[in-house]
């Protein structure tokens, strides 16, 4: 599954929740180089264009 640039934004911008709500519904901690990763990804996912992207603020 691939997600939209929409998607990877929104999951970004919600990434404590997800991270939160993954760690209890698994029993298991996101270790904090998992976290970068999932954290790059979802940047260039949601910033295809770099600074030039929709979601720049």
């Amino acid at each position: 599954m691939k997600l939209s640039r929409d998607e990877a934004y929104y999951i970004l911008t919600n990434l404590d929740q997800f991270v939160a709500h993954f760690e209890k519904a698994t029993s298991k901690k996101v270790t904090p180089g998992a976290l970068q990763i999932i954290h790059e990804i979802l940047t260039e996912v949601s910033f295809p264009s770099g600074p030039g992207s929709d979601n720049v603020h």
